[in-house]
């Protein structure tokens, strides 16, 4: 697919999925009696939240999702698989600096259509792999997974200075909606998602901007507008040049993640997250031999 200076490769699932779940998306529709994100208790802490799942299925969250609500708005570090009819302390980052109060609501809504910047889910990421691989979490699993919340602040201040956007609580969701409507229209206008499509492979000038996968078709055709405004948000001046000068993409792709000294680490809920950086970051949520989601993105 193509448009302007983008090119876009859609990826597929060949075979039939093993694991069973639905969006993030999805499952917050049903209610907060049924599915729920909270602060971990009344006074809460920054880079942790709790997530509640009465429903009878697993429910997919991936890195970069953002929601809104309770006392400040909130990222995901890490892809994560909550197990149905279970409940499990999650890591994530603030994107809200000067807000820590209950506004609208004592819950977590999603951004509808919002996911994390893609450059600047590249350098949140980058910090999670880098505070895991210097053993920063203590020896502790509930501080698996940790950003660099200090940069991640400085990073989004960068960005409202980048777009002359205002905000009151230095909110990145402020940035994206100022703008929404704009990339919508031409998303809607220029890209359009194949059939059983589940995922994609972003370039901007034959420059790798990063691919997402997400093993369940009706899963990714519920992200993938979030997803592509992401790419579309990314700040070339801050994206390592890695090019694709053309032939097999997947082989390209498969290349430069063959580099990648993975490391295992136990999953916040299911399965467990493969971890890893070179000229790219890369993160891959696995249950029981199968990628459920993955993502690579220039460091």
């Amino acid at each position: 697919m193509l448009s302007g200076d983008y090119m876009i490769y859609p990826l597929f699932n060949v075979v039939n999925p093993k694991t069973a779940y639905i969006s993030l998306d999805e499952a917050l529709q049903y209610g907060p009696d049924s599915f729920a994100i909270l602060e971990v208790s009344d006074q809460g802490t920054v880079n942790h939240l709790k997530v509640v799942n009465n429903l009878n299925s697993n429910v997919l969250i991936t890195d970069g999702e953002q929601v809104k609500g309770a006392k400040q708005n909130r990222t995901f570090n890490v892809s994560i698989l909550i197990r149905a009819k279970n409940s499990v302390i999650i890591p994530v980052s603030c994107i809200e600096g000067g807000r820590w109060h209950y506004g609208f609501s004592r819950n977590f809504e999603k951004f509808r259509d919002l996911d994390m910047p893609s450059d600047i889910r590249s350098s949140k990421l980058n910090e999670v792999v880098n505070n895991l691989e210097t053993k920063k979490y203590w020896g502790h699993k509930e501080h698996l997974y940790m950003s660099n919340q200090s940069k991640l602040w400085d990073i989004i201040a960068q960005k409202h200075r980048r777009f002359m956007t205002q905000s009151k609580t230095g909110s990145l969701t402020d940035i994206i909606d100022s703008i929404r409507f704009r990339l919508s229209g031409e998303i809607n206008k220029n890209v359009k998602c194949a059939e059983k499509q589940t995922g994609l492979i972003f370039f901007n000038k034959g420059n790798f901007l990063g691919m997402d996968y997400i093993s369940n078709e009706e899963v990714f055709a519920k992200n993938s507008e979030s997803l592509l405004r992401s790419y579309f948000l990314a700040d070339l001046d801050f994206v390592k040049e890695n090019r694709f000068e053309g032939g097999d993409v997947i082989e390209w792709l498969l290349a430069h993640v063959g580099k990648i000294s993975f490391k295992v680490y136990p999953g916040v809920d299911m399965g467990q997250n493969w971890m890893g950086k070179n000229e790219i970051v890369c993160s891959i949520l696995e249950n029981e031999g199968e990628i459920v989601h993955m993502t690579a993105l220039p460091v």
